[in-house]
């Protein structure tokens, strides 16, 4: 009879660790939105995942409970259940899954925070995620709307056209909020009933942009709003003639459209509105008071850093 036990307790072993291994999981991270609210693992239909499966994601100091949302042979796509809780892991990060969603409570103990030997994990908030960096650059076409120059009448008798390119690297300071330090050249010309008032601009800037993070439709098409200032240097030629000066971007205002296009990349469509505001010499010295507002439009490529 006990080696009848014996044999049992042997199968029974036999079966029961495969439902172990099957359970707990060593998954990488593939790619994490913008919104940190979804995120991309390898391993998709082959590993056992289906549409609407649960599951945790451990790392060291954080865990989180994740839905499948979408499934296909290699890759699964998740969200996170919680609303308040955000990704904490990073690209390429190696985490630990489990098909339990009461394996959330099963991390090794911390500090103060233990219950029945047990540990009761924080939810993983705005602390919890990973600041990023991004680099944007941008082209812009834009239009005047007004312009006057001092001991002038009549400044813009023609039409102002502008094309701009622009390169900003942003500062993730908190959710939402990235610090802009920007690089821009305009080429303006404006054109006159009898001749073409030509303008080359170099401006630095710094500036803010708020992204709209926790609107509903976020990780496909997220809207943000900035402001920016500037200072530079300018050159203008005029039937022949070159004036030289400085300016001031006093200020400039942008709503735009942000969408992902592939891993790391996002795609802006974006409409700002400006100020600008400069001083220039003419050869013979004489000085020359200019003040503009444009409005423009453009498209830019967003990659994280």
């Amino acid at each position: 009879m006990g080696k009848f036990k014996n044999i049992a307790l042997i199968w029974g072993l036999i079966l029961f660790l495969p439902s172990i291994s099957y359970g707990y999981k060593l998954i990488v991270i593939q790619t994490i939105s913008n919104t940190g609210k979804t995120f991309v693992t390898r391993g998709g239909k082959q590993e056992g995942f289906t549409e609407g499966v649960r599951g945790v994601f451990t790392v060291e100091n954080a865990a989180i409970t994740g839905e499948a949302v979408e499934v296909s042979r290699e890759f699964t796509v998740w969200k996170v259940v919680d609303e308040e809780a955000f990704t904490p892991f990073a690209k390429g990060e190696i985490v630990t899954f489990n098909f339990s969603t009461e394996a959330i409570w099963l991390k090794p103990p911390v500090k103060d925070r233990k219950i029945s030997g047990l540990t009761l994990k924080e939810k993983v908030g705005e602390e919890k995620r990973k600041l990023t960096n991004t680099f944007t650059a941008k082209i812009f076409r834009g239009i005047g709307v007004s312009e006057s120059v001092s001991n002038v009448d009549v400044a813009n008798d023609g039409s102002r056209a502008m094309l701009q390119f622009e390169g900003i690297y942003s500062r993730e300071l908190k959710k939402n909020i990235y610090l802009d330090f920007g690089f821009r050249l305009d080429q303006e010309a404006n054109e006159q009933s009898t001749f073409t008032i030509t303008s080359t601009r170099y401006f630095g800037t710094l500036g803010a942009t708020y992204y709209f993070y926790d609107s509903p439709f976020a990780d496909s098409l997220t809207p943000y709003f900035g402001l920016a200032i500037g200072y530079g240097q300018i050159s203008t030629d005029i039937a022949g003639e070159t004036l030289t000066g400085d300016g001031f971007i006093l200020p400039a205002a942008r709503i735009g459209l942000d969408t992902p296009i592939s891993d790391g990349w996002t795609l802006h469509g974006e409409l700002g509105f400006e100020s600008v505001s400069f001083s220039e010499a003419f050869e013979d010295g004489t000085t020359q008071q200019t003040s503009q507002t444009n409005i423009k439009f453009g498209f830019g490529l967003r990659y994280f850093l």
